[in-house]
């Protein structure tokens, strides 16, 4: 996802072309005009974290039904209750990995997509 962020804020501002031109004529700073993108590309890392912690738990509920009755995932079960680790497929702790995903995503997404509007821009040759 942060490569499909990456090129998509890239066409995104080699799109623009016309428009980034005329901001840095009128005299806008470099920030003024990558921070549209930036804020873009963390909604699309929010959206990315979204889609993986839905694949995460769909998996965890296919396994959960389907292999319910396996001796291999019944001893992993019980290995793992004799250590104290059962917390990892609580309600909270899914909590717990969602909100570091949402926030992993977001930040990823905003400095990446930063970073592919400053490399496009000075490919445009505008700095």
């Amino acid at each position: 996802s942060i490569q499909l962020i990456y090129l998509t804020i890239s066409f995104t501002v080699t799109k623009m072309n016309n428009e980034i031109k005329t901001m840095y004529l009128v005299g806008a700073s470099k920030s003024k005009i990558t921070t549209p993108f930036a804020i873009q590309g963390a909604i699309y890392g929010l959206i990315a974290a979204f889609l993986a912690y839905i694949s995460f738990i769909v998996i965890l509920f296919l396994v959960k039904i389907t292999l319910h009755d396996n001796v291999f995932v019944q001893t992993i079960k019980e290995l793992l209750s004799s250590i104290g680790v059962t917390a990892f497929l609580e309600q909270k702790t899914l909590i717990i990995i969602l909100g570091i995903e949402t926030a992993v995503g977001l930040i990823l997404g905003y400095a990446f997509a930063y970073m592919a509007a400053n490399n496009t821009i000075k490919q445009l040759n505008y700095d």
